[in-house]
């Protein structure tokens, strides 16, 4: 079991790194063409694949009929998401957007606790001093960038990241009955269809075949590695490990996106980012000590689903 927690842990860092680096990729693309073109595209490169990963490793795409009423839900809340966070990165800038999406482990504490779970003192106090950190990037001078204010995108981000902590908080019933890759596959066949409502019209208008090369590089990792696998990954170590531990982790990520934001994209970084970097990797440290006898969600849903 102690070796089970190392290899999420390990693979969770992973996660950690390939999500950091996501912002600055998805912020290049996002220069070539609207959000929610790159949106459906991105999800349906990765949806059919997943299924095919699915049908091939379980042996069924079959849902009990208990499930698919939740799986909608679980779908149209990353669906939902998915526009929040795509938006609002357009508006903002990568660094502050990933540090904003910090917010959602504070969110999942207080979703837990309304239903009855506390965490100690340490913990609430961890995640008090990263909101901290979040509040300091926070853009309330309301700066103009082509997509309008930093202020609607932050706020954007914002959103997105109480949506993210809901999905973390809705998923773990699912899986006790599906594996990590079968919840991926769905619900991103839902976020396919989410964002192709408002999607499938702009991307009509543009002109695919002529985008730079560089643009497919960002689109595949963005769909195979960022998307498919990372998701993947996220979920399995919710099972594992927890939700409230998993998305403690989502602390670090906006650490990497900073260092990639200003040694990438040189992106402006003053003393509030810094600060607010700080805060926030020393509440992650705190709280993930504090958390190790979380309990995990200990799925049940049979040996074709473990991975």
């Amino acid at each position: 079991m102690r070796n089970r927690v190392k290899t999420n842990d390990f693979l969770l860092l992973v996660v950690v790194l390939i999500w950091g680096s996501h912002f600055a990729v998805v912020k290049q693309a996002l220069a070539q063409v609207d959000p929610m073109s790159f949106a459906v595209v991105r999800f349906f490169m990765v949806t059919v694949p997943l299924f095919v990963l699915v049908r091939w490793h379980e042996g069924t795409l079959r849902l009990d009929r208990r499930d698919w009423w939740p799986m909608l839900l679980l779908g149209g809340v990353a669906g939902v998401n998915q526009v929040f966070w795509m938006h609002g990165l357009a508006r903002t800038t990568s660094g502050k957007s990933a540090l904003l999406l910090a917010a959602a482990p504070a969110f999942v504490v207080m979703m837990r606790a309304a239903t009855g779970e506390r965490a100690g003192w340490r913990v609430v106090v961890s995640l008090i001093l990263a909101m901290t950190g979040v509040a300091l990037i926070v853009d309330l001078g309301g700066a103009t960038v082509p997509g309008g204010s930093q202020l609607t995108g932050d706020l954007l981000t914002l959103g997105a990241a109480f949506t993210w902590a809901l999905y973390a908080h809705m998923g773990p019933r699912l899986l006790q009955r599906c594996s990590p890759t079968k919840i991926t596959a769905y619900v991103f066949a839902v976020i396919t269809l989410v964002t192709a409502i408002p999607g499938l019209g702009l991307a009509r208008d543009i002109a695919w075949a002529e985008l730079p090369w560089p643009f497919w590089l960002q689109l595949a990792y963005s769909s195979l590695l960022a998307g498919g696998l990372s998701w993947v990954l996220w979920y399995r170590g919710v099972a594992d490990l927890g939700p409230v531990k998993v998305m403690l982790y989502q602390y670090l990520v906006p650490v990497v996106a900073l260092l990639s934001s200003l040694l990438w994209l040189r992106e402006p970084f003053g003393w509030e980012e810094a600060m607010g970097a700080v805060l926030v990797l020393t509440g992650t440290l705190t709280a993930r000590l504090s958390l190790r006898g979380h309990a995990a969600v200990r799925p049940r849903y049979g040996a074709e689903g473990e991975s």
